[in-house]
């Protein structure tokens, strides 16, 4: 389990909502240490912690 790791597109369906609802996803990801290129290619895979933190972040934003 502590390999465990979202699929990119799940990461991507979250900055899509924040993106639709006004947010900047991309200086928020950066803002708190995620780099935004690691989750657009579509193959790409999330490690847990920093999925976790996406999903948090824009939780809040929302």
């Amino acid at each position: 389990m502590k390999n465990l790791t979202f699929s990119s597109h799940y990461a991507r369906a979250i900055l899509y909502g924040l993106e639709k609802s006004g947010g900047r996803a991309d200086e928020l990801l950066v803002a708190h240490g995620i780099d935004p290129a690691m989750i657009r290619p579509p193959k790409a895979r999330v490690p847990t912690d920093q999925f976790i933190r996406l999903f948090r972040l824009a939780w809040r934003e929302l």
